[in-house]
């Protein structure tokens, strides 16, 4: 059987959605605007989004901080002029699908 392989450039990611576990409501995050804080709550029903350790040391990210380092760090690669390589990003294939 032949490999199946799906692959995104990062120039195609251009938003990043949350949903909530508990209620299903949708939240999209276009990565075409920079943002500066990550929404903790659901906006529906309040559940959290992120589990955060209360034993973390302040100087450690928060979940919620990781999150939104790597979607400015997506951001800011995409518009750079200097990267000649076509960055791609393999996806998984779920089966069923």
């Amino acid at each position: 059987m032949p490999e199946i392989r799906t692959l995104i450039e990062l120039s195609d990611i251009i938003a990043a959605e949350f949903e909530c576990s508990k209620c299903g409501a949708k939240q999209s995050l276009p990565l075409n605007r920079p943002f500066s804080q990550l929404t903790q709550n659901c906006p529906v029903c309040r559940n959290p989004w992120f589990d955060e350790d209360p034993n973390r040391f302040p100087d450690n990210p928060s979940v919620a901080d990781s999150v939104m380092r790597v979607f400015n760090s997506l951001q800011k690669l995409t518009e750079r002029e200097d990267v000649r390589a076509r960055v791609r990003i393999q996806i998984r294939e779920h089966a069923g699908r």
